[in-house]
């Protein structure tokens, strides 16, 4: 008779078992579909990391040292906020000593930031860095960089990603850029466009087949 019990229980929990793998695989294949139909994307842009900043938003940093953020003899209108106006485009510029205009980046998207220019003036210069990093197991191409200044601002690459460049993983790359503002910009006016950066995965090749025969 208690055989009998034994029995029945080893069944029970036998089904309760197989009836937990089944609804635990269920619910993995309704958080995969998801997924499956927007190609994965989700799963590793969010650890692509893309970072910008300005050489003269107040903040120093090795490649501008001069953007201290200290107060200009001259004339200082935005404080610890920016510093000495820059007279040309370059990371570490020779600057006057007046601090008129600002050039600072702000995030609008994951991998899109937005360079503004306020209190602008004919010849201000700024020059901005744009730092991907590639924190995914996989290699990441550089999709397309799309930097579309409006009237009034000229733009020169210093050295920046073009499309078809390799992120290997857990690296990164730099790109810089220069603006100067025109002789027919507004004066004192805030001018502003937006940097955008995206990325597509690299698939790996499939492994070579081989066979038993290949080696006679």
């Amino acid at each position: 008779m208690g055989g009998s019990h034994r029995a029945r229980d080893r069944r029970g929990l036998r089904r309760y078992v197989i009836a937990s793998l089944a609804l635990g695989l269920l619910a993995a294949l309704l958080i995969s579909v998801p997924a499956a139909a927007t190609g994965g994307h989700h799963k590793w842009a969010p650890a692509v990391r893309v970072l910008m900043w300005t050489n003269d938003d107040g903040r120093a940093r090795h490649a501008d040292p001069g953007d201290t953020g200290v107060a200009s003899p001259a004339y200082d209108r935005w404080g610890h906020r920016s510093s000495d106006d820059p007279t040309e485009v370059g990371m570490d510029p020779a600057r006057i000593d007046s601090d008129v205009a600002r050039c600072k980046a702000i995030r609008v998207g994951r991998s899109t930031f937005r360079l503004r220019i306020q209190n602008a003036y004919p010849g201000y210069a700024c020059t901005f860095r744009v730092v991907t990093v590639n924190r995914v197991g996989s290699t990441l191409v550089v999709d397309q960089v799309i930097i579309d200044p409006e009237p009034g601002i000229d733009l020169v690459e210093l050295s920046g990603p073009s499309e078809g460049d390799i992120v290997k993983p857990w690296r990164r790359i730099r790109g810089t850029y220069g603006v100067t503002v025109l002789q027919e910009a507004p004066q004192g006016e805030t001018l502003e466009f937006d940097i955008e950066v995206s990325f597509i995965k690299r698939h790996k090749r499939p492994p070579a087949k081989c066979c038993l025969w290949c080696w006679r």
